[in-house]
C-alpha cells in the first residue's frame, strides 16, 4: 500500500492532522492493564474509559519524548461509528485495502477499527471469529501466530472461550517453571513469529490464535473484519466438528453468563470438551495472581507519562487442566 494510493497512510500518522481534523471527538480506551516479566504492558478488557483524541494524542507524544507508556490503549476503536472524519477518508481515498481485496471475503459489516497506542502495547492471546485485513498506518507490530488447531493448548475461558490465559509471547520450547504448572499444554503450541512495518499489510485468517505486540513509539493498524467468503465458507462445511464444538461453546457461554450460572449438565458439557477442570477467578487473566505471576521488578514511578489505573480480578469460572 503506497501513500498516493491510500492518502490515510499518511495523514493518519501526522498527529497535527489529526488534531485538527478529529480531535474534539471522545473516544473509549482500554485502561484494564498489568505488567509481564519482560515490562510488556498487557491490555486485558475491551474499551471503558473515554478520553479525547487531542487529549490521547499529547499523552503518545509525551511517553514518546521520555520513552515510555501510557496507562491507556485506543484498542478496538470503530472508526465508522467513533470517529466518522477518519471512516470518510478512508472511504474517499482512490483506493484502500478493501477496495481492493475485498472480493476474497464476505461482508464487511463491521466497518473499519483502529488499534493505536505507544510503549509496546500489549494484547493477550485470542482469536477472532471473523477473517482479518490490516494495514499498518505508523510504528511496528510484532506478531505470534498460532492456526486454529493449537486451540487444545490455549488453556481458554469459559466466559470468554476465545481468549487464552497463557501470558503472551513464551516460547513454547522454553516455557517457564510457573506456567508449565498451570498451563501445562501450551507446550505443544506452535507459534509463528511475524515482524510488520508501516505500510505492511497482512492477512489474518478467522479463528487463527495470535498476541500482537507494539512498538515502543506511537503505532497504529486499521482493521477490517470480514465474513468468510462464500466459497470458503461452502467449501468448509465438512469441518462440522468445529463448528458444533463452537455452537456448544457459545451455549456455555451464554450460561454462564445468566444470574443462575450454568447447570450441572452444563458443567459436565464444559469439562468433557475442556478436558479440565473449571476454577475460580484466583488464577484467571485479569487477576491479581496473574498479575503476580508475571509482575517484573518495581518500575521507577517518574518513568511514567501518567498513573497507572487500579486493576481488578473479572467473574466467572476459568480453565485448568487435569493433567
Amino acid at each position: 500500500v503506497n501513500f498516493d494510493e491510500f492518502p490515510p497512510l499518511f495523514d493518519f500518522a501526522d498527529f497535527d492532522y489529526l488534531r485538527e481534523r478529529c480531535g474534539h471527538r471522545y473516544v473509549k480506551v482500554k485502561g484494564d492493564s498489568c505488567w509481564d516479566s519482560k515490562g510488556r504492558q498487557l491490555f486485558l478488557n475491551d474499551p471503558t474509559i473515554e478520553i479525547s483524541i487531542s487529549d490521547y494524542l499529547d499523552l503518545v507524544e509525551v511517553a514518546e519524548e521520555h520513552e515510555t507508556c501510557i496507562s491507556w490503549y485506543m484498542g478496538k476503536l470503530p472508526l465508522h461509528t467513533d470517529v466518522p472524519e477518519m471512516f470518510e477518508d478512508i472511504l474517499n481515498a482512490p483506493t484502500s485495502p478493501f477496495k481492493k481485496y475485498g472480493t476474497c471475503f464476505g461482508e464487511n459489516n463491521k466497518g473499519v477499527h483502529t488499534y493505536f497506542g505507544c510503549g509496546g502495547n500489549t494484547t493477550c492471546i485470542h482469536s477472532d471469529p471473523s477473517e482479518n485485513l490490516l494495514l499498518v498506518v505508523s510504528g511496528e507490530k510484532f506478531w505470534d501466530l498460532y492456526p486454529p488447531c493449537d486451540a487444545a493448548c490455549m488453556h481458554t475461558t469459559v466466559k470468554k472461550f476465545l481468549n487464552s490465559l497463557v501470558p503472551p509471547f513464551i516460547d513454547p520450547d522454553h516455557v517457564p517453571t510457573e506456567v508449565e504448572k498451570n498451563w501445562s499444554c501450551y507446550k505443544h503450541a506452535q507459534p509463528q513469529r511475524v515482524h510488520l512495518k508501516a505500510g505492511d499489510l497482512f492477512y489474518l485468517p478467522i479463528f487463527w490464535w495470535h498476541s500482537v505486540q507494539g512498538s515502543i513509539g506511537r503505532n497504529m493498524i486499521l482493521n477490517w473484519w470480514c465474513q468468510q467468503h462464500p466459497y470458503k465458507e461452502y467449501k468448509y462445511k465438512g469441518f462440522e466438528g468445529t463448528r458444533e464444538i463452537l455452537e456448544v461453546m457459545q451455549h456455555l457461554n451464554e450460561a454462564w453468563s445468566e444470574t443462575a450460572g450454568p447447570s450441572a449438565k452444563e458443567r459436565a458439557v464444559a469439562q468433557e470438551l475442556g478436558n479440565g477442570v473449571l476454577y475460580s477467578d484466583s488464577m484467571c487473566a485479569a487477576s491479581d495472581s496473574y498479575k503476580k505471576l508475571t509482575a517484573p521488578p518495581p518500575r521507577n514511578p517518574m518513568k511514567s507519562a501518567s498513573l497507572m489505573p487500579s486493576t481488578r480480578p473479572s467473574n466467572g469460572f476459568r480453565w485448568k487442566n487435569s493433567r
